[in-house]
């Protein structure tokens, strides 16, 4: 009887959390169109063979343009685009659920729990930006860094990367550092690295020749304006840092204006929780397998690397910029609930079914549009506390 009791549970907790992955992003697929997606719209104007880096028309990385123009076609305009993203999305649960072997079934079934209801993971799952593809690849090639699978898979999947984002150049060059540390840097290793950021940097330059990318640098630190760095810089992001793994991770941007008593006690249980990973870490570090040292040094080096581009003018601190970063934090999380449950199961559950509770009731309020105090525009911005009083 107990027997059929789990399997039935394990079989309707499967059933709900494919409902609610498609639920919470179907209900959402035909918001208004923001500026930057409307880039991607005006994108599929553009034939890549003449114009492959969309030059006058994105100053973004062009992989993901080339899908949402072969999925255009493909769909025959029958299909909204946005639902690339939900097939990105399911693709990555689906890849993680088969090819993470390395972490236990305990730690993986609370990690797609995070990704099936994380409000950043929804909204970024329905929008027509890159972000989502280039965590997809992260994930993939993580995957092959972990099991130190130095195959044509690997390279290829850096080398898409290259294609996809800016901020997947700060994983690559942390994937790199990381391996120095671990003195695992052989030298075919490093020839394939070192050709893999020639590409890189022929990838850039040619970017940098479209007109709209030489207009936004004209600012920065690459222009020369080095002057602009001050303390005050380093200690904002330190600040923001914290912002980013405690709100930013969780409910996406404009945490900055999420000012209320729910996020308030939410924001210092997180803290809470970062702490006593930290702390378990510190007294216990020989219990922490060779991955889970791996994860939370590579989470470092890309927060740190990220904060220097922003430092140098490069790309913004603590933006959707840095998004693709979110899936070592969640690996961190799932992690932490993990090591709870060793010491005691119900704690874990406990702890982990409230912040799941407050991702639902956030998910909930933007689904049935309970967002009154809130601009349309601004579907990130809601406030729970005000969404259960509505």
């Amino acid at each position: 009887m107990t027997y059929l009791r789990n399997k039935y549970l394990k079989y309707i907790g499967i059933f709900l959390g494919i409902f609610l992955f498609f639920f919470y992003r179907i209900v959402e697929l035909n918001r208004p169109l923001w500026g930057d997606e409307l880039i991607s719209i005006k994108t599929l104007e553009i034939n890549p063979l003449f114009n492959p880096f969309y030059y006058s028309v994105s100053t973004n990385l062009p992989l993901f343009y080339y899908l949402t123009k072969i999925y255009d076609i493909l769909s025959l305009n029958l299909l909204n685009l946005r639902s690339l993203n939900i097939l990105i999305a399911v693709t990555t649960i689906y890849y993680i659920y088969k090819n993470y072997d390395f972490i236990t079934k305990y730690q993986k079934s609370l990690l797609i729990l995070l990704i099936i209801l994380s409000p950043i993971q929804i909204y970024y799952s329905i929008e027509l930006r890159t972000y989502l593809l280039a965590q997809f690849l992260i994930i993939v090639n993580y995957n092959f860094l972990t099991k130190r699978n130095f195959s044509s898979y690997y390279w290829i999947t850096l080398c898409l990367l290259l294609l996809t984002h800016y901020a997947c150049y700060i994983y690559i060059f942390a994937s790199f550092i990381y391996l120095l540390i671990k003195k695992e840097i052989s030298k075919k290793i490093f020839i394939y690295y070192f050709f893999i950021g020639l590409l890189g940097i022929f990838f850039l330059f040619l970017i940098s020749k479209n007109p709209g990318f030489t207009d936004s640098t004209d600012n920065s630190a690459l222009s020369g304006n080095f002057e602009r760095f001050t303390i005050q810089d380093l200690t904002e992001n330190i600040l923001k840092l914290r912002e980013v793994i405690t709100i930013y991770f969780n409910f996406g941007l404009h945490y900055y204006r999420i000012e209320n008593s729910v996020l308030s006690v939410f924001k210092k249980f997180v803290q809470i929780l970062l702490i006593l990973y930290a702390s378990i870490f510190i007294f216990k570090t020989k219990k922490f397998s060779e991955f889970e040292i791996q994860n939370l040094i590579i989470f470092i080096l890309v927060m740190f690397l990220s904060i220097v581009t922003d430092l140098l003018g490069i790309m913004p601190f603590g933006g959707r910029h840095i998004f693709p970063f979110q899936f070592f934090y969640l690996l961190i999380i799932s992690n932490l609930f993990y090591k709870i449950s060793e010491f005691s199961k119900v704690l874990s559950v406990v702890a982990f079914s409230l912040i799941i509770t407050v991702y639902l009731i956030y998910n909930t309020c933007l689904s049935f549009n309970l967002r009154t105090f809130v601009g349309n525009d601004d579907p990130q911005g809601v406030l729970i506390s005000k969404c259960i009083s509505n």
